[in-house]
C-alpha cells in the first residue's frame, strides 16, 4: 500500500537523521527536540514512529547492523579466505569513517551499554560483530586456540571505536586505516604461536 511505503520511507529518514545527531552529539547530549528539529517533521509525526530517544537509538542500532551485514557479506564472499581479514578491516574502516550511522552505532554502544532498556540490544549488536570477526580470524588461522581467537576478536571490535575517537582528538583521522590494519596484522601473526613465543 502507498501509505505503508510512505511510512517506511519516513521511518528510514528518521533513523538516518537520528544517526547523524547521535554521531555528532552522542546519546547523552542529544535531546529528543534535536532529533525532531533535524527531521523536519512535526513532533506528532516524529513521536508516531519513535516516542522516545531510547526508541530512536534502538532503531539506529538495529538498522545499522542490518545494513552493515548486508554490505559486508558480498565483500567478504568475493575475497579468498586468506585475504578476508584485510577485506573485513577495509570494510569496517570505510563504514566507520564514512557512514554517520555506523559511527552513531559505535557511540551508542559506548554510551548505553548499561542502559536497562537497550542493554540486550547492544549486547546482541556487539556479539554479532565479535562472532563475525572471530569467523574471519578462524579461517585465517584454523589451528589457533578458539579462546585466543575470541579474545582477539573482542579486542579488534573494541579497538575500532577507541582508535577512531583517539585519532580524532589528535586530528589524525587519516591514520585510522593504518592503525587498525596494523592491529589486525599483529593479531593474525600471533594467533598460531604459543604464549611463550609471543616475543
Amino acid at each position: 500500500m502507498v501509505s505503508d511505503r510512505k511510512s517506511s520511507r519516513t521511518r528510514a529518514h528518521l533513523i538516518r537523521v537520528a544517526a547523524e545527531v547521535f554521531a555528532a552529539k552522542g546519546y547523552t547530549a542529544a535531546r529528543l527536540a534535536d532529533l525532531v528539529a533535524a527531521s523536519g517533521l512535526t513532533k506528532g509525526a516524529f513521536y508516531f514512529h519513535f516516542p522516545s530517544k531510547e526508541a530512536a537509538a534502538g532503531a539506529v542500532l538495529a538498522a545499522t547492523q542490518q545494513e552493515w551485514l548486508h554490505a559486508l557479506g558480498p565483500r567478504l564472499a568475493a575475497v579468498p579466505v586468506g585475504g578476508r581479514r584485510q577485506a573485513l578491516i577495509d570494510a569496517i574502516v570505510d563504514l566507520a569513517t564514512n557512514d554517520p550511522a555506523a559511527w552513531a552505532a559505535f557511540r551508542l554502544c559506548a554510551d548505553l551499554h548499561d542502559a536497562p532498556a537497550l542493554a540486550d540490544a547492544i549486547r546482541r549488536h556487539n556479539q554479532t560483530w565479535i562472532d563475525l570477526v572471530s569467523d574471519v580470524l578462524r579461517a585465517d588461522a584454523p589451528n589457533a586456540d578458539p579462546a585466543r581467537i575470541q579474545a582477539c576478536a573482542i579486542g579488534l571490535v573494541g579497538a575500532v571505536a577507541g582508535v577512531r575517537d583517539l585519532l580524532a582528538g589528535l586530528h589524525a583521522q587519516d591514520q585510522v586505516h593504518l592503525v587498525l590494519t596494523t592491529l589486525a596484522d599483529a593479531t593474525a601473526h600471533f594467533l598460531d604461536k604459543p604464549y611463550g613465543e609471543l616475543k
